[in-house]
């Protein structure tokens, strides 16, 4: 196997972790853009391997799965026409994302 094989194995975390956090984010900001929960419900289950993969840290323990609470939030913000407090929610999760991958990248 290639020596480049090898550092992609390592670095497969990464790999699965950074793209599907992107992803949920665009699939909340595309949730409540539309006034639909149901984008809102496929970002947390989008979120929700890396939020478990966060719980699992000891830095994190519970607090890991914050994410997956707080889309859950905001989708049944959505869904009672509180758009502007599922804006709130989802603004305060990806600041979460931010303040992560600003620890992590430096």
């Amino acid at each position: 196997m290639p020596a480049h094989w090898s550092d992609l194995l390592q670095a497969w975390p990464v790999l699965l972790f950074w793209p599907a956090v992107a992803l949920s984010v665009l699939a909340a900001s595309f949730g409540l853009a539309r006034k639909r929960p149901t984008s809102l419900l496929l970002a947390a289950a989008l979120v929700s391997p890396a939020s478990a993969y966060l719980a699992a840290t000891p830095r994190f323990l519970a607090w890991g799965l914050f994410p997956i609470c707080v889309y859950l939030a905001a989708a049944g913000a959505v869904r009672r026409d509180r758009n502007s407090s599922g804006a709130a929610l989802v603004a305060v999760n990806a600041g979460f994302f931010a303040w992560l991958a600003f620890m992590v990248f430096n």
